[in-house]
């Protein structure tokens, strides 16, 4: 009969601890689940020349997911890292039409807020040799580079931070536009204990 309480209150624990595991996206062992969150960023400006530098902050203090969670996070990784530009308006290139235009590269990096100290440049990603009018037909994910988990697993502790993107010369010369608008999104997963 105890064998039987034994086994029943395991069972009881094991279904207990599923339950209350289930609103997070995946175990990563039985002291830790993945905490999945979405950063999205956006970068606009009139009279706008390319080459040019675009610079957007998030404080992710400001965001439920990341309050319910920062006293257990112990490290994070990107999954994904996408940009794309939702309003080109009134471009004037150089030679070529918007359909021609090839971005030498795009480049996305990260700076700590500095009342953290941390005055490390960190880059996420890049692209060589994008077309315009690929990154305006929808969101394109970037090659990430090793230093862009390094700057997530300092998060928990510096959750304010700029991201800069810095948009490269056109192969067919400088170009001029009223107006620019580009979106990023970083897909994190940060790593949490569990409770």
């Amino acid at each position: 009969m105890k064998r039987y309480s034994v086994a029943l209150a395991m069972l009881v624990s094991i279904t207990m601890m599923s339950l209350v595991l289930s609103s997070c996206d995946s175990i990563i062992d039985a002291a830790s689940i993945s905490v999945p969150m979405t950063v999205t960023l956006s970068g606009e400006s009139t009279n706008a020349s390319i080459p040019k530098t675009e610079e957007s902050c998030s404080d992710l203090t400001s965001q439920k997911t990341f309050n319910d969670n920062v006293a257990r996070i112990r490290g994070g990784s990107i999954s994904d890292l996408t940009l794309r530009i939702t309003d080109l308006t009134n471009p004037t290139f150089t030679s070529g039409t918007l359909a021609s235009q090839v971005f030498s590269r795009v480049t996305l990096t990260l700076r700590f807020d500095p009342s953290y100290g941390d005055t490390r440049v960190y880059k996420l990603g890049e692209f060589t040799n994008v077309s315009l009018a690929d990154l305006m037909s929808a969101p394109r994910s970037l090659a990430l580079h090793s230093d862009a988990n390094d700057a997530i697993a300092k998060m928990a502790t510096q959750p304010k931070f700029c991201v800069t993107t810095d948009y490269g010369a056109f192969a067919s010369g400088p170009a001029q536009a009223d107006y620019i608008r580009a979106v990023v999104e970083m897909t994190l997963k940060f790593e949490a204990r569990t409770l």
